[in-house]
């Protein structure tokens, strides 16, 4: 349902930045979705990223039709410059953002940003459930189904590095930027932006965003809708820009950490943060072993020297060390099948003795003997 409103004398709560990359099959339930929401005094804000279908005609469609649908268009430069572009114009008390082929729940919006302003929070978590293209998806990839459900139920307000540590003990911290709502103060004074020109730009943002809020809190409600489809950047096969993505998330990262805030943490807090770090680490190892070499060498043939040497140190000996430790257990299995073959030729040696030792001590065996029918 559209409204016919213009919003020039109301103030907007909410800013909904969807990044629009030639996503024309989906766009239209996806605005749809955050325009029939009972709380009216929003904003979507649809940043088109140079798409080359109808994406961007359907938008303007209902644009004409809802003055609080705004289009915005810039070259194709990915999803992080997409969002900043986004977040530079929005001008709500809170950020919410919305990929084009994924929806919000019925009704969501209105809990939402109460229990924000209750709780006067820099950033508030929900949760969300997953919808699939088809039955072989759902298939093919199960692990989306319930990936997006809250463990940690609803919360308090808290400091974000008390939230974050939480939420890694019950294995609940989710990198994905549209399963949070910000206060766009929050973003500003923190001078916090996407990563540009990068797949993955979600878990430095995420991460830093979280350790730097000062008021955080969890709400179970289910607010976002995943769609999980074909082509996807969740189900297509992983490339360099994979890679590369997660290399530059782990960097982001790892420079976070060594802020005097952080540096300056208990153990038991450093441990759990750097395991935010080992999993972006991990990702990284993961794709580095499904691309081929060529592949590899030419990716970083065009990296700067800096991200060359960086990726060099964090990346490739890993990498090296994980492919022996592989290969060494591959070595220790068919060891061990080995011994295994010739332990099972031994019981069939022994078996065999067994027998024949049986055979000898029978009545017939010694009468036969007796006649001489058999020769020893």
């Amino acid at each position: 349902m559209l409204y016919n409103i213009r919003m020039e004398n109301e103030t907007t709560k909410i800013s909904i930045i969807i990044p629009v990359y030639n996503a024309a099959r989906y766009i239209e339930e996806c605005v749809l979705s955050a325009a029939g929401q009972p709380l009216r005094e929003i904003e979507i804000i649809c940043v088109d990223d140079g798409s080359s279908d109808s994406s961007m005609d359907i938008v303007e469609s209902l644009r004409e039709r809802d003055g609080r649908i705004k289009a915005v268009y810039k070259p194709h430069s990915g999803p992080g410059a997409t969002r900043n572009t986004g977040l530079a114009g929005a001008t709500g008390k809170y950020v919410l953002f919305l990929d084009a082929d994924d929806m919000l729940a019925d009704g969501s919006l209105e809990e939402l940003f109460q229990t924000a302003e209750s709780l006067e929070t820099d950033i508030l978590y929900f949760g969300g459930e997953s919808i699939y293209n088809s039955p072989e998806l759902e298939e093919s990839f199960p692990q989306y189904k319930d990936l997006y459900k809250r463990k940690v139920g609803t919360t308090e307000a808290m400091a974000g590095l008390a939230l974050y540590i939480r939420m890694q003990e019950v294995a609940d911290f989710k990198s994905a930027c549209v399963l949070q709502m910000y206060r766009r103060g929050f973003l500003s004074e923190s001078g916090l932006s996407f990563l540009e020109g990068v797949l993955h730009e979600d878990p430095p943002f995420t991460f830093i965003s979280m350790i730097r809020a000062r008021r955080a809190a969890v709400t179970d409600a289910t607010v976002y809708v995943r769609r999980v489809r074909e082509g996807s950047i969740m189900t297509v096969a992983p490339t360099f820009d994979n890679l590369y993505g997660y290399y530059a998330a782990l960097r982001e990262m790892l420079f976070e950490l060594r802020t005097d805030g952080i540096a300056g943490a208990d153990r038991l807090t450093r441990d759990i943060l750097h395991k935010a770090i080992n999993r972006m680490h991990k990702l990284a190892l993961r794709v580095y072993a499904a691309i081929d070499g060529d592949t590899l060498e030419a990716g970083l043939a065009v990296l700067d020297a800096y991200d060359r040497s960086l990726f060099d140190l964090t990346i490739r000996p890993a990498a090296r060390a994980k492919r022996l430790r592989a290969r060494n257990l591959d070595l220790e299995e068919k060891k061990a099948a080995m011994k295994a073959k010739l332990e099972a030729e031994r019981e069939k040696r022994r078996a065999a003795e067994g027998e024949l030792r049986h055979i000898k001590r029978s009545f017939v065996y010694r009468a036969a003997k007796a006649l001489r029918l058999i020769k020893l």
